[in-house]
């Protein structure tokens, strides 16, 4: 929070972080108001972040009332990456971008950040299996070195972990499985 302080010019009050949300309570609004906009849309241990300063609690409504709601206005469904690629090291940038395009020129989507050693990597893995992400491909200095993948299935009834794959036959793998799991999907009625 010191940070904060310091960027913004105004005193943190209280801050809490949870699994997927966090408070950070200001001593001005104007101070809060400012760096919710300069924050918003932001990257936070490698994911994008929305930051909104908090309105007053909401008038608690009925069930009905939140169907009726929801059945009136579509809400926009987030693009769910494929693959998340974990970068340990930014001295890889350009391998991480030759991976990166061969996934892409397979039709998958893709996503990618930095790995801070403060979270551990079962804890990346966990949250984005949650999120629906199909694979993690983590890199390292020595799969770039060796032109190699870690490979990790996130989803399906046996997640798997493949490590030190050549990149080409980790690029297959990666090919038929998605293949498999997109093929599976398209046959389950009202899966768009």
């Amino acid at each position: 929070s010191s940070g904060i302080n310091a960027e913004y010019g105004g005193t943190v009050l209280d801050a809490s972080l949870h699994t997927r949300f966090g408070f950070i309570q200001f001593d001005c609004a104007e101070v809060a108001r400012r760096a919710s906009e300069e924050m918003n849309g932001s990257l936070f241990e490698g994911s994008r972040i929305d930051v909104n300063v908090a309105s007053e609690r909401r008038k608690r409504r009925s069930p009905s009332e939140i169907l009726k709601e929801n059945t009136v206005k579509k809400i926009p469904r987030k693009q769910v990456s494929d693959v998340l690629i974990v970068n340990c090291n930014r001295d890889i940038r350009g391998y991480s971008d030759v991976v990166i395009n061969r996934l892409k020129e397979l039709q998958m989507v893709c996503d990618s950040f930095f790995w801070s050693e403060n979270m551990p990597l079962n804890q990346i893995l966990a949250d984005i299996t949650r999120d629906g992400v199909l694979y993690a491909v983590v890199l390292t200095e020595a799969s770039a070195h060796e032109k190699s993948i870690n490979i990790h299935v996130l989803q399906g009834r046996n997640p798997k972990d493949f490590r030190d794959v050549p990149l080409a036959d980790g690029l297959d793998l990666l090919e038929r499985d998605f293949n498999k799991a997109q093929t599976a999907r398209s046959q389950v009625p009202g899966f768009l």
